[in-house]
């Protein structure tokens, strides 16, 4: 009996933790962790800024440098999620201190962008495995985390996502499912602002 009264006094904070593990409704993810922040604060259909190329863990490689964040960009842009603009610097873990500490259209100045942006993106590799099947195409473990900053509340989101797909569908799996929770803000798909 004790055990039980425990065990619904701890469903509550269980239930607030925002971590998606097992079986999704999107093929290929393994796990989605928020672990910093709510999916729900993130405002879709926005200006987003994503800083390439992402940095990587040990565990983590680039398989070109830059891909995975142009990846984002596309897939972000295709789901209608945010109007996603890329942006290469050699350093960019330096640049993003820099750019936190400054107002939107700073940013879109300094960094000669096209609109100023809402939010930033960048990311971390922390795990890649490739894995090739003679009887399949080239799949691929991968893992990444996502850090969005909010640059009109200073808010920042942390989506860590565990996936196991087909090499070309990793990052479109991870923008699906963060599709499917965030809010319906979303742009047209397609729309050019």
């Amino acid at each position: 009996m004790t055990r039980i009264l425990i065990l619904l006094c701890l469903l509550p904070i269980l239930a607030a933790c925002s971590t998606f593990k097992g079986p999704t409704s999107v093929p290929g993810i393994k796990s989605v962790a928020v672990t910093v922040g709510q999916l729900s604060e993130l405002r879709t259909g926005g200006k987003l800024l994503v800083v390439a190329p992402f940095t990587h863990t040990k565990g983590g490689y680039y398989l070109c440098r830059g891909e995975d964040a142009a990846n984002f960009v596309e897939s972000l842009a295709e789901e209608g999620l945010f109007d996603a603009q890329f942006y290469f610097d050699d350093n960019p873990e330096l640049l993003l201190t820099d750019l936190i500490e400054m107002s939107p259209e700073q940013i879109k100045q300094q960094l000669q962008l096209d609109a100023a942006p809402d939010m930033i993106l960048s990311g971390v590799i922390t795990k890649r495995k490739v894995l090739y099947n003679v009887f399949s195409d080239v799949t691929m473990d991968a893992a990444f985390r996502l850090t969005f900053f909010d640059l009109l509340n200073a808010k920042k989101t942390v989506v860590e996502a565990d996936v196991h797909e087909n090499f070309e569908f990793v990052v479109p799996a991870i923008v699906q499912f963060l599709a499917d929770r965030l809010p319906a803000q979303k742009m047209s798909k397609n729309s050019s602002n």
